[in-house]
């Protein structure tokens, strides 16, 4: 936006009035946009961020890759017998 303006005040560029309006309307609207975009971004990062201790709490102690501890694995009386592999 800066560039096609200094480029108009350069005369390589011929611009008309309304074209002018455009530009400062954008102008005056990208602080606000800017202001709003980062407060849906912080907003996300902060969900994330949640989520993710959310998940830790969950699986506290367990290895990645590894679904369940080994005593989940085994059956109640703790033998591992063909039937159960």
């Amino acid at each position: 936006m800066n560039q096609i303006a200094s480029a108009a005040n350069r005369g390589r560029v011929s611009m008309v009035k309304e074209q002018w309006a455009g530009l400062d309307a954008l102008r005056q609207r990208l602080p606000v946009l800017r202001a709003t975009l980062s407060q849906v971004i912080n907003e996300r990062r902060r969900r994330g961020v949640t989520l993710y201790r959310k998940f830790v709490a969950e699986h506290q102690g367990r290895q990645i890759g590894y679904p369940c501890s080994s005593s989940e694995l085994l059956p109640e009386n703790g033998t591992v017998t063909e039937a159960t592999i």
